[in-house]
């Protein structure tokens, strides 16, 4: 029976990196890794196609022994990706040939003390089988490609990423339905603040007029479905005061008329304004396709969250900069906050399906000073496996 020798620095990092890679599967997150490679340098989701995280993975039957990989990637129908914990000597000749002839891709990782340090697990050495180059080669060709598309904007209106969401038609149709949607709304308020402000909009519970706040620039003023025992039910006017006391105030004690102002679901009238009101939320919030646009064109969710994370990447190198250049505490603080700060949002709307409807927008440039470094996949330097979205 295999028994396992290692030392604890190495297990630990070899669990910890399984475990880190199983909950970004089981989340349906990314993993992206940068390294080094005879190629040049590089990018690749880990988990892309990925089925199933296994910690002491076999492959390959070379003298009909398996080798194990420390952790292994397992794909439905297509060869697995393998990572090795390098904390006292490399994998041997053998297991690396043998990868290389199964079409596995093999990444030598440095297991550091304590497991994930400050900078990630810094990849020492990248493998990637014969048959897996040109593909490797293709997508970091699109991720420079994409990157220089909104590196320089020559306008304020260039350079933007975006993530469209219950994208239906074209991103022209779908700009045009927002931008009638946002018109319609500002117009609905407008009438309501002349109404308002000629004191025709009243509490229908306290009776007292609705009003303006600070002239024309606001407005207190509530809409709830209600219950008319004499017909009319649907949407009133309630005064914020109102609409507090019958929500139960601070403490959750109900009016004695509270429940007169509550939809009944014994009534006709009220079902059918409770159901208009959720056929219009369906329509306005339903799920439907999103769109990632870079620059005007449509791009792949898989590229978009690539496109991403070499932005965050290129944060983290630009931070190191202005620290080796002498910047001060206060400044690289507010870099950090501002760029990275900005990309994770976005990231966080690409994951964030139809639990965010509203479409999200970034330009990058701009909040790197008005252009982009150069493309960390130009400059061949090698990276870690932290810091992905």
């Amino acid at each position: 029976m295999w028994q396992n020798t290692e030392g604890i620095p190495h297990f630990a990092n070899k669990s910890v990196a399984r475990k880190w890679l199983e909950n970004r599967l089981r989340q349906g997150r990314a993993a992206y890794l940068f390294y080094d490679h005879e190629d040049g340098p590089g990018m690749v989701n880990l988990l892309d196609g990925v089925s199933e995280v296994i910690e002491e993975g076999e492959f390959g039957w070379a003298d009909h022994a398996p080798y194990r990989a420390d952790v292994l990637l397992r794909r439905a129908n297509e060869p697995p990706s393998a990572l090795e914990i390098v904390h006292t000597h490399p994998p041997e000749y053998r297991k690396l040939s043998e990868a290389a002839r199964l079409g596995i891709d093999l990444y030598e990782i440095e297991g550091g003390h304590p497991p994930f340090s400050e900078k990630g697990l810094k990849v020492l050495a990248t493998h990637i089988a014969p048959a897996n180059r040109r593909p490797h080669r293709d997508f970091n060709s699109r991720m420079i490609d994409l990157y220089d598309r909104i590196a320089n904007p020559s306008s304020l209106d260039d350079g933007f990423i975006r993530v469209v969401k219950n994208w239906r038609g074209s991103l022209d149709q779908h700009d045009h339905a927002k931008r009638d949607e946002m018109e319609e709304t500002e117009k609905k308020f407008a009438r309501l603040r002349s109404e308002i402000r000629q004191q025709h909009v009243f509490c229908a519970r306290c009776k007292k007029p609705n009003e303006l706040i600070d002239g024309d620039k606001g407005f207190r003023y509530s809409s709830i479905l209600a219950h008319r025992p004499n017909g009319g039910c649907g949407r009133i006017h309630l005064c914020q005061g109102c609409e507090f006391e019958i929500r139960g105030g601070w403490h959750g004690v109900f009016p004695s008329d509270a429940v007169e102002w509550w939809p009944r679901d014994d009534c006709p009238d009220c079902r059918d304004v409770d159901q208009a009101h959720e056929d219009e939320r369906d329509r306005r919030f339903a799920p439907g396709p999103t769109g990632y646009i870079v620059e005007g064109r449509t791009v792949s969710r898989e590229e978009f969250l690539g496109l991403l994370t070499l932005l965050d990447w290129t944060a983290v190198i630009a931070s190191e900069y202005l620290d080796w250049a002498g910047a001060g505490e206060q400044r690289l603080r507010e870099f950090q906050y501002i760029t990275r700060d900005s990309i994770a949002q976005l990231i966080e709307t690409v994951y964030s399906g139809t639990d965010a409807p509203n479409d999200a927008d970034l330009r990058p440039a701009g909040i790197f000073g008005g252009t982009l470094p150069p493309c960390p996949l130009t400059l061949g330097e090698a990276a870690a496996i932290g810091s992905n979205p």
